[in-house]
């Protein structure tokens, strides 16, 4: 290879990065740029549930956890640091930690899950601002602001000692190039940042006391494809990067997720399952729908609104499960133990022979909007084992699903094809119950990383690998296979459906 080329023989670094700070995990991987990964790497990050829907992590995790990936990515596959031309980032949308001047954290950050700020919710929504037309009428606990408002009530000390409040991928470019500029998907998604009223929301800020909060987190925006800085000297010590290559911020996950699976038009859906699911469209006009958040305007391209809708709990309830059945009491999971309950579930009928779950473990984000409702089984009969109960988990999420397509279909937002990303992808039993109950194809892509391929392909753009975002997304994006729903499918689950779409108010009901 002739000195200053990359691997690719471009005469340019060949090779480009995502991260995706996921709810449990740093994950970083290395891509060509024909998006072939190169090298993968994960480091768990411990969450913390505590009483009252609290749910915390160290956002400390999130550098160290970067530190680790990166060089055990360089160790998989024996690129040079010369190779990278440069990174994207993106995490988990709404969660928030507050930090010092130097960028380090004062206390744990608050997961997007966190349902401690249901009162700063009501709060807010009680203004009736009308920036929240822009998120679908209300805001959410899972957002950004009311839970930097629980602080400044509830931690007063800790809310004026706070240099800044940090979504995971703005607190790792901070670390990668000191620079403080976030994403437009995670402003306009989760931080009610409206272009077309004014920009940032200063007056509902201001009803609500944290007039002060527009010196408290970044208000440079930048797009998924734009450098919001570049790897400092210090970074690229400490990270093992080239120093002076562009960093993207590309923020929310869900919508990065949609450049990962190549949904960039109106009618497809990307299909995002991880510790929760999200299906995220593109719609070419402002037509709310109620309890759906969005049509939010302009979070990826300026000339789309986008819905971001799903489920709070489906991954979780699943993690969830597999702990509750063999690492309770002491004892010692075995991987193959989780195949045994896959494969005695996919044995079984359609409707686990009568038992129903409703999938809302941590509340329900649609279509009600609710964080304070809460999950259930039921039907359970001294038939009835393991196997049952995780076939109606799996069943409950994808009734959720389809309630949301159904809800779209009624509004006449048309979601034609769908595109499947994220971990909960690999699991060929839940996505053929998904195509099965939804009623349509399921795409799958060359990647099930869709978030971290998302943030490489604007990666590839912003160090000029590749020309624009679409460009790079048709040679960086390869659909692999079709999930077909099988004929008929939908009749045996039709009544069980019925019951799910119903139980919500069942489910308030039961909790008093």
């Amino acid at each position: 290879m002739a000195a200053g080329q990359g691997r690719d023989g471009s005469g340019k670094n060949g090779y480009v990065v995502g991260v995706d700070v996921g709810t449990g995990s740093v994950r970083t991987v290395v891509y060509d740029l024909s998006g072939n990964q190169v090298a993968e790497s994960r480091h768990i990050v411990a969450n913390r549930f505590l009483e009252g829907g609290r749910a915390e992590q160290d956002a400390g995790e999130w550098r160290r956890g970067l530190a680790a990936t990166l060089a055990d990515c360089f160790a998989q596959s024996g690129l040079r640091v010369s190779d990278i031309g440069g990174i994207g980032l993106d995490g988990t949308s709404g969660t928030v930690a507050p930090v010092d001047a130097a960028g380090d954290p004062l206390a744990p950050a608050l997961l997007w899950m966190d349902t401690r700020s249901s009162r700063e919710m009501d709060d807010i929504n009680a203004t009736g601002d009308p920036v929240l037309a822009w998120a679908g009428g209300k805001t959410s606990s899972e957002w950004v602001v009311p839970k930097i408002l629980w602080f400044k009530r509830e931690r007063p000390d800790l809310y004026e000692k706070a240099w800044m409040f940090l979504e995971p991928p703005d607190f790792l470019l901070h670390h990668l190039t000191g620079e403080l500029a976030s994403s437009f998907s995670n402003a306009v998604h989760k931080r009610h940042y409206a272009a077309e009223d004014g920009g940032w929301p200063v007056r509902l800020l201001s009803r609500v006391g944290l007039a002060d909060l527009m010196g408290k987190w970044p208000v440079e925006l930048r797009r998924c494809w734009e450098p919001a800085g570049r790897v400092s000297a210090m970074a690229a010590a400490e990270f093992g990067l080239p120093a002076g290559i562009p960093v993207v911020n590309a923020g929310n996950d869900g919508p990065i997720a949609m450049v990962g699976l190549g949904v960039l038009d109106p009618g497809d859906v990307a299909m995002s399952v991880g510790t929760s699911t999200c299906f995220l469209l593109f719609h070419d006009r402002n037509q709310p729908i109620p309890g759906f958040w969005g049509p939010f305007p302009g979070g990826i391209f300026p000339e789309y609104f986008v819905y971001d809708v799903g489920q709070v709990s489906t991954g979780a309830i699943i993690e969830w499960y597999r702990k509750f059945l063999f690492e309770g009491l002491g004892r010692r999971f075995e991987p193959g133990q989780f195949a045994e309950l896959e494969a005695a579930a996919a044995a079984l009928p359609p409707n686990a022979l009568g038992v129903g779950a409703l999938d809302y473990w941590q509340g329900n984000r649609t279509p009600h909007n609710d964080p304070r409702v809460r999950g259930a089984i039921w039907g359970l009969s001294l038939e009835h084992g393991p196997a049952h109960v995780y076939r109606a988990m799996l069943e409950a999420t994808a009734f959720g699903a389809r309630l949301i397509f159904d809800i779209l279909a009624e509004n006449g937002v048309p979601a034609e094809k769908i595109v499947a990303g994220g971990g909960g992808s690999r699991n060929p039993l839940w996505m053929q119950i998904y195509a099965d109950v939804i009623g349509k194809p399921i795409v799958m892509t060359q990647t099930a990383e869709a978030c971290a391929l998302g943030c490489a392909i604007g990666a590839a753009v912003a160090a000029g690998m590749h020309g624009s975002l679409r460009e790079a997304v048709s040679r960086m994006v390869t659909e692999t296979a079709s999930i077909q729903p099988r004929p008929g499918a939908f009749e045996p689950y039709r009544e069980a459906y019925g019951r799910y779409a119903s139980a919500y108010g069942a489910a308030k009901r039961l909790q008093g």
